[in-house]
This record gives structure tokens, sequence and C-alpha cells, in this order.
């Protein structure tokens, strides 16, 4: 049964969620050994600047982001935090 984000969790959950998953298969990739954090993050703007459909290129910046929110807590866990 499909979530009616919309109704029982608003629009922005929707968005943090899809966010959330993205994060948890990137990490898992690190952890595997499998990337950089400059190489995700570039691997996904690119594929979302080369979508021409309005959904598929939201998918990619919600990978984007997810990538970018990851990166920023990494640096915050080395201590580079302004």
């Amino acid at each position: 049964m499909a979530i009616n984000y919309e109704n029982e969790i608003g629009p922005r959950a929707k968005i943090l969620y899809q966010i959330q998953g993205e994060r948890e298969r990137h990490d898992t990739d690190n952890q595997k050994g499998r990337a950089t954090w400059d190489n995700i993050l570039l691997e996904e703007v690119w594929e979302a600047l080369g979508e021409i459909e309005p959904q598929k290129q939201r998918k990619g910046l919600v990978q984007v982001t997810a990538v970018a929110v990851a990166m920023i807590e990494y640096l915050d866990r080395k201590g580079i935090n302004p």
C-alpha cells in the first residue's frame, strides 16, 4: 500500500524521506569502499542535469541533496564545522 504523503505526513516529509533513502544507499556504497564523496556528488549532479523529464530530474535532485547532506555530516564528524 502506497503512503499518501500529502495527507499523512506532508510534502516536505516526503522529500526528507526520499533523501534519507538515497543517503542510506550511498552510505552502503561508501562502506564497501566503492566511492568517494566527490565522485558520488558529481555523478548525481550530472545525472540530474542530464534528465529531460521533470520527474526524473526531481529524483536526481533528491539524490544530490542526500549526498550533500551526508558530506556535510562527514565534515562535521571530522571537526570541520564553521
